[in-house]
């Protein structure tokens, strides 16, 4: 699945076999990156199961999308916890 590069835009990130929650976050020299959740480990079986509920599987690496219910849960870096 294809999910566009929206700045602060959450997606489930999927490589090396791990569901991750993360966020795209421009950097100073205005390149896009995947900012993992800094409780990513914490959503990763939530992940995972909302990646099968989309037809994917953690051996597909790609974006997924993240339920909302999952982004809301999802604490980002210079965030309290």
């Amino acid at each position: 699945m294809l999910i566009d590069p929206i700045p602060g835009g959450i997606v489930i990130e999927v490589w090396n076999c791990r569901a991750t929650v993360s966020r795209w976050a421009r950097l100073p020299n205005d390149d896009l990156i995947l900012e993992p959740a800094t409780n990513a480990d914490d959503l990763e079986a939530e992940a995972h199961q909302a990646v099968l509920d989309q037809g994917g599987g953690v051996n597909l690496s790609g974006m997924y999308e993240c339920p909302d219910d999952l982004a809301t849960r999802a604490v980002w870096p210079g965030e309290p916890a």
